[in-house]
Formats: C-alpha cells, sequence, structure tokens
C-alpha cells in the first residue's frame, strides 16, 4: 500500500491513559506500578537525606568519598548491579582568599558566612569562593556591571565607562556566572567581585535566614566560572577521564586568570554606597538602600586577592542498573549529582534522594518477580558543580552504547525545592511526562519548559542526542543556593519536613520510568516536533530581521510540517494495531528500535559551528549566557553571529535533519505493513 494512501485510510483510535500498553499487556503493567508506587516512603527519603547531608562534600573530599560508598553499597543492598567509575579530573581548590577597602577607609570585608546555626559551625565548612578563579592580586578602582551580562558590558561601551584595569562589582543573576568573569576579563577588568543583592534574593523577596528562607546579608553563593566549549573534565575533552587518559596541557586552555571572588550583600554594600560616579539605568537599579553608581572614582579603591589551586583530583560516578528482559541494550536512566559545594541538602541532594528512592523501590519490585523489558539505570553523578563533569565523563565512557541504545534520559537536580511539579524536556517525552504527572496529581501540567545547559543532562541531550528531561517540585519561600546555609535545618523549615513533595516527584518519576522502560511500544511521541520547531522558526525569522540578516522559514517550516503531519498518522496506526492485538512481537521491537533512534535524527557528528562537542541539532545551551536553551542552536547562533553564509549552511543541515525524521516514518511504516 503506497504511504500516502495508508495516511487516508488509518483513522485514530487512541485511547486516554496509556495507549502504548496493549490490553493483553496492561494487568501486568498495573501490578508492576502498583509495586513500585506502593514502594516509595517519605521516611526513606528523609534518611536518605540525613546520610548524605550530614557533612559537606565538595568533590574529591572526605565527604564525597563517604557518599560514593554509601551510594554504591545501598545499590547492591538492592540487587541492583553497580558500576563505580573512578575518574580522576582537573578540579580547583581554594586555599586562601581576602577582599578589603583600601581608600577612603581601611576595612577588611567578609568572604564567609555569619555563623547563625549549628551546620554554618561545621569546621568543615568553605569559604565563599569561585572554582577556577584566577590566582593574584588586583588593587583598584571600581566599576558596577548590574548582573554582567553580554548586553550590560555592551551598555557600558554605550555610556562610555572603562573596566579596564578596573576591578568590577556584578550581582549574580541574568547569566552564568562564569560568562561575568569572562566578559569582564575580554574587556581588561583586573579583577570580578560578584554577590548576592537582595533585590534577587533577599529581604526585597522575603525573610532572610534565619528568620525565614531567603538570603541573609553574608549569604555567598559558591559555583564553578568555568566557560570552556565543552563540557566535562577540562583536559580529555570526548574521551572519558580515567587514570591512563591523555591530557591536555592546562596552560593551553581558557581558563580564568583573573580573580573572582563572590560575596554577600554585607561586603558589597561597603563597597558600592562608597561609589560616587553617575547614577545606573534605572534597571540596573538593585535593592539596597541607596542609589546605585557605575563607578566609584578614584579615590574609593578595593584590594581583592585569591589564591587557587588546580589539579587532578579523584572522584567516582556511581550507577545502578537492572537489566531489561526484551531489550536489554535499550537504557532507560534517571539520575543526579552527588556531589555540593557545601552540605547541599537543597541542591543537589533534593533530588538525589529521589532517585535513590526511584532505584530503591525498582529494586525491591524486581526481587518480587517484576522486571523491565529494558533496561533502567540510575546515575549519581561526580563533581557537576565544577563543570557539568562526571555525567558527561560517564556518556563518553559509554558513548556508542548510549547513542545506539539511548531511549530517555530523566535529570533530577535539587528536584525538591516546594509542592509545584515542573518539567522541561525533549518534546518526544513531553506526553508521557504529562501522562504520567496527570495519573499521580490528577492534573496537567501547564506547560513545559526547554532544556538548556546548568546540569547533568548535557551530556545526554546536547552530546549524544538522547532525549531528556529536567524533573522537579519548585515554590519554597527561600533559595540558600550554593551557600553554607543549604543545609537539612534550612530545608526542613523552609521547604519542609514531610517529604511529601519528595515522594510525590519519585512516583512521578516511576511512572515515567515504567512506561518507556516496559510499555509494549516505546512512548517517544514521533509527532511531537513541529509546533515547538515552529514558534522558533517564527521568532529566529523576526530576530534576523531586526538584525538585518537575510533568513526564510519557509522551507524547513514545509519539510517539517509535512514530517509531522505523516509521523501523527503513524503514531496512532501504530497505537491502534496494538491495541487491536496484531502488532506482533517481532514487528513491535523494530518499531521499538526505529522510535529509540529517533531523537538521533538530530545529531550532527560534526557537532555546532565553532562548538564541536555540542552535537543536537535540536537543542544547546544559550552560547552566550550558558544557562537558557537555544532551539535550533545552529540556526540561532548564525543569526546572532550576523553570519548570513553559515546561516544558509545550517539551514541545509537542518532540512537533511527534517528528511532523516521523514524516512523514519517512512520505515516505520515499512514495518507495520510487513
Amino acid at each position: 500500500m503506497r504511504l500516502a494512501v495508508f495516511f487516508l485510510l488509518v483513522a485514530s483510535v487512541c485511547r486516554a491513559g496509556d495507549p502504548d500498553v496493549s490490553p493483553a499487556s496492561l494487568p501486568a503493567f498495573t501490578a508492576y506500578e502498583n509495586a513500585l508506587i506502593g514502594a516509595v516512603s517519605p521516611a526513606s527519603l528523609r534518611g536518605f537525606h540525613d546520610r548524605m547531608a550530614s557533612r559537606p562534600h565538595r568533590a574529591g573530599s572526605a565527604g564525597d568519598q563517604a557518599v560514593v560508598a554509601f551510594l554504591a553499597k545501598s545499590l547492591r543492598a538492592w540487587g541492583l548491579e553497580v558500576e563505580v567509575q573512578e575518574i580522576e579530573v582537573y578540579l580547583a581548590e581554594p586555599i586562601s582568599a581576602s577582599l578589603s577597602l583600601v581608600s577612603p577607609v581601611r576595612v577588611a570585608l567578609p568572604i564567609k558566612e555569619k555563623v547563625v546555626d549549628t551546620y554554618s559551625a561545621h569546621p568543615e565548612g568553605s569559604i565563599g569562593w569561585n572554582a577556577y578563579s584566577g590566582s593574584g592580586v588586583a588593587e583598584a578602582s571600581v566599576v558596577y556591571v548590574n548582573y554582567g551580562t553580554k548586553e550590560d558590558f555592551a551598555r557600558l561601551e554605550k555610556l562610555g565607562v572603562s573596566v579596564k584595569d578596573k576591578i568590577v562589582i556584578a550581582r549574580y543573576g541574568g547569566n552564568f556566572r562564569g560568562y561575568k568573569a569572562k566578559f569582564a576579563e575580554a574587556r581588561g577588568a583586573a579583577g570580578l567581585i560578584i554577590y548576592t543583592d537582595p533585590h534577587d534574593n533577599g529581604y526585597f523577596r522575603g525573610l532572610g535566614w534565619p528568620e525565614g528562607g531567603y538570603a541573609n546579608p553574608s549569604c555567598i553563593q559558591r559555583g564553578s566560572i568555568l566557560t570552556l566549549p565543552y563540557r566535562g573534565d577540562p583536559l580529555t575533552p570526548f574521551v572519558p577521564a580515567g587514570a591512563d587518559a591523555e591530557r591536555l596541557d592546562p596552560n593551553t586552555l581558557a581558563f580564568p586568570k583573573i580573580p573572582v571572588q563572590p560575596v554577600g550583600w554585607r561586603a558589597a554594600q561597603e563597597i558600592l554606597k562608597r561609589m560616587e560616579g553617575a547614577s545606573v539605568p534605572q534597571a540596573w537599579q538593585g535593592a539596597l538602600p541607596f542609589r546605585y553608581r557605575l563607578e566609584g572614582g578614584d579615590k574609593l579603591r578595593v584590594r581583592l586577592e585569591v589564591k587557587q589551586k588546580r589539579g587532578l583530583v579523584k572522584t567516582s560516578n556511581v550507577v545502578g542498573i537492572i537489566r531489561g528482559t526484551e531489550e536489554p541494550n535499550s537504557f532507560v536512566i534517571a539520575g543526579a549529582h552527588h556531589d555540593a559545594w557545601d552540605f547541599g541538602a537543597g541542591d543537589p541532594l533534593s533530588g538525589t534522594i529521589v532517585a535513590l528512592e526511584a532505584a530503591r523501590a525498582f529494586g525491591l519490585a524486581a526481587k518480587n518477580g517484576h522486571r523491565p523489558r529494558r533496561s533502567v539505570a540510575f546515575g549519581f553523578w561526580a563533581a557537576e558543580e565544577f563543570g557539568i563533569i562526571g555525567s558527561v565523563e560517564w556518556c563518553e565512557l559509554h558513548a556508542r552504547k548510549l547513542f545506539e541504545g539511548g531511549i530517555a534520559y530523566l535529570n533530577l537536580d535539587m528536584a525538591t525545592m516546594g509542592k509545584n511539579l515542573g518539567a522541561s524536556a525533549a518534546p518526544s517525552l513531553r506526553p508521557v511526562i504529562q501522562r504520567a504527572v496527570k495519573l499521580e496529581t490528577g492534573r496537567a501540567l501547564a506547560k513545559f519548559g526547554d532544556l538548556g545547559g546548568g546540569s547533568d543532562h548535557i551530556g545526554f541531550y546536547c552530546h549524544l542526542s538522547i532525549p531528556s528531561a529536567g524533573l522537579s517540585s519548585r515554590g519554597a519561600r527561600g533559595n540558600s543556593y550554593h551557600s553554607l546555609y543549604d543545609h537539612l535545618g534550612w530545608y526542613r523549615r523552609v521547604v519542609g519536613d514531610s517529604y511529601q513533595p519528595a515522594r510525590t516527584l519519585t512516583r512521578v518519576v516511576q511512572r515515567i520510568m515504567l512506561r518507556l522502560a516496559h510499555a509494549d511500544l516505546v512512548p517517544l511521541d514521533p509527532a511531537s516536533f513541529y509546533e515547538p520547531v515552529k514558534a522558533q522558526l517564527e521568532r529566529l525569522e523576526e530576530d534576523a530581521k531586526a538584525r538585518d540578516v537575510a533568513f526564510s522559514r519557509a522551507t524547513l517550516q514545509a519539510v517539517l510540517l509535512e514530517y509531522h503531519e505523516r509521523a501523527a498518522v503513524m503514531r496512532d496506526a501504530m497505537r491502534a494495531a496494538l491495541k487491536r492485538g496484531t502488532l506482533k512481537d517481532e514487528k513491535r521491537m523494530e518499531m521499538n528500535r526505529l522510535l529509540r533512534e529517533m531523537e538521533r535524527d538530530w545529531h550532527r557528528a560534526s557537532g555546532l559551528p565553532g562548538r564541536p562537542w555540542f552535537r543536537n541539532l535540536y537543542a544547546a545551551s544559550d552560547e552566550y549566557s550558558g544557562y537558557a536553551a537555544w532551539v535550533l542552536p545552529g540556526l540561532r547562533g548564525a543569526v546572532e553571529r550576523k553570519d548570513e553564509k553559515e546561516l544558509a549552511s545550517m539551514q541545509k543541515a537542518y532540512v537533511e535533519a527534517a528528511t532523516r525524521l521523514r524516512r523514519r516514518i517512512e520505515a516505520l511504516h515499512a514495518v507495520l505493513i510487513r
């Protein structure tokens, strides 16, 4: 039967619920699901939290080693196959730092949080620091640069304000902190101070810790400032960082050279209130009780000194696996990182405990005879905070296996920080996520976000083109992000001590994983891409016009529309055959392979222009902010750079990807009618 005629004849007969589970499989599937969700225990979640958040555990530290040992022991006890991948990665370590006013008065400024509870008095608690800062001394006058975004520095140049040989002070927010340092250094700044403004996290939002959950005057956000054009270990791009790995020379890489120091607003206001230059643009005004100024003038001088050590550090990924009975080389993976800047009760452990409890429940179900058709894995990643290192090293170690067999990755970084469920996800995963959320809560998610940078999905999604999602529960009235106050005392007072949000999210994760790993048809929606791509193409066309760049969305949109229409009919035809009982195992497994590989049709082995590590034509992190998502990044980058030659080349690459997607639908049809 010709494909066009087939599409005209097939009618949608799909029902609500689980259209990818056959009537014959449904009783066993339901029993499996009930076993999983019934095993989830708030007491268990709380116990994991107690165990892992009891002491600081920065990557490579004694606390980190204790967490790794606990994870491996627990997974083995539950019957999972355990892989401990030891890696040697190039990390930074704080030695000392100081910040002070030199004139008009001499004042030493605090670089560590005030002790306000038993946790913040812990002897292993760190000073405030930004990993990979340059080591050195800067003494200079000051320029305020708002959030330190690309646009902020461009605005300063228009205003005639130079940062050359100055110490710049930026507030957190707006972009990844590493880009604040990169942009400042590129313009000749002598040093950088990054502070938390009460407008963004402090009394402007609500009461500060310990009275409330928001930042107090001494709260400091730590964090890496690495901005290399790839993720993972800085010295071993594209290959795993084992003990015998060939490593790049650190002196050849673009590590930050200027000293960078984070502080709370108690320290920052001592500088900002003494500035005497021109008033800032209104949008740059923070919440401190005085008018912000662009420049401090010659009389105001600040001294900044940072000493850090960089070198190879050992740490480990821990992965627990339950092999599938039918398609063992296909993998559904959920994961979260285990390292933290200090205690990490919120970031990352409020998500790590969810992944761990899901692993426990799957292990218990397996012991009772319920095993998935496709393999499930639970990853606990090392050194994420330094630059998304551990998960990328695992992806690079198993690149071929994951590229061929990876079904989906679910990320759970800092995942339970309130009661409001949300998700950012690849379009192909959105229907199964929505189905799981509605089953668990009775309500649908209002919208989905797009995945950008900033966490462990990036190796799976942006490098290997495996559909991924970031799942979370938000809404707590407070934020202790990357501070010494991100501990169990803060978490249980501000987020809550019932662990019901963590229980709910764990059950949602289980429902998603079960459907991806055990449904008769892998529930990756082949008809999911068109609407988000159409919206992005419309924005790109508008942005290109505003930049006077020649770009038309017509050709690519037409090819994708044709694909979308065929994919929607094909999806419904497969489900109809499954419901009728005419989709035999051989056909079904071949269709599952084609569905599993569908996302790889967006894969470009040579990567994005200037970013070869980023190989997914559908999604990448924002090249200039680090956190935000770029949908269709090959086109977006060319438009941002106003490069019409590159834009034309990338349009061709996207048409080729759309053609591959269309051929996949033809292959699915050929299997169905065989």
